[in-house]
């Protein structure tokens, strides 16, 4: 939960693109930061709730994007297309590129998660519902790894994001490539991923050709 402004304002997401871009680390890229607790202040995970509930991962990985292709000038193969997240808002991240690879080639998730964490006040689906099976991602790279290349950050001290992100890292296989920074006590801030940030986009630079420099 948080507010989309975190990567306008203090992350400074737009500015930090065109300084990798400018050193050829990355191609010039948009970037677009959805809302997505809808109703506000709702902690919704992202996912699709059961019928009558908000359909976020439907806003994300359809609505979203339909979106951007019919206002901006954008490229719509899925090599320029990535999500990039902080701490909930990385499982969002990771979760709708790892169901979504036919429109997210790659994921930064920054000491996110890697099964949803509800809130207290929102029930989005019974437990052991098929909706619940679908949002374990560590089960689904156990049973069929997604084509998608992921960036990762956690620590081993980050309670929030650890435990799923070592499952995740342990049960990783091809075509799921994954890239990852494990710290022993890094902490779950700010301060961690602003410093991250420019090598995360570098990255992706060298990893998905959409965001690969021109010579």
């Amino acid at each position: 939960p948080g507010s989309v402004r975190s990567w306008i304002g203090a992350m400074d997401l737009g500015g930090v693109v065109a300084q990798q871009a400018a050193a050829k680390q990355m191609r010039l890229a948009l970037v677009v930061a959805p809302q997505v607790e809808v109703p506000p202040g709702v902690d919704t995970e992202c996912v699709n709730g059961s019928a009558g509930s908000p359909q976020l991962e439907t806003w994300l990985a359809q609505d979203v994007p339909n979106w951007v292709t019919h206002t901006f000038r954008v490229q719509t193969d899925r090599a320029s297309w990535a999500a990039i997240g902080l701490s909930a808002g990385g499982w969002c991240a990771a979760m709708v590129a790892m169901l979504h690879p036919a429109q997210y080639a790659a994921a930064i998730v920054m000491s996110g998660y890697f099964r949803p964490a509800f809130g207290p006040f929102y029930d989005a689906y019974p437990p052991g519902s098929p909706l619940a099976a679908r949002y374990d991602l560590v089960a689904l790279t156990k049973r069929q790894p997604p084509p998608v290349a992921l960036w990762l950050v956690t620590s081993h001290g980050d309670a929030v994001s650890y435990t799923s992100s070592a499952a995740l890292l342990k049960a990783a296989k091809p075509p799921l490539a994954v890239h990852a920074t494990v710290f022993q006590n890094a902490g779950h801030r700010v301060s961690l991923w602003q410093g991250l940030l420019p090598g995360s986009l570098t990255w992706l630079g060298a990893n998905v050709s959409g965001f690969k420099a021109a010579p």
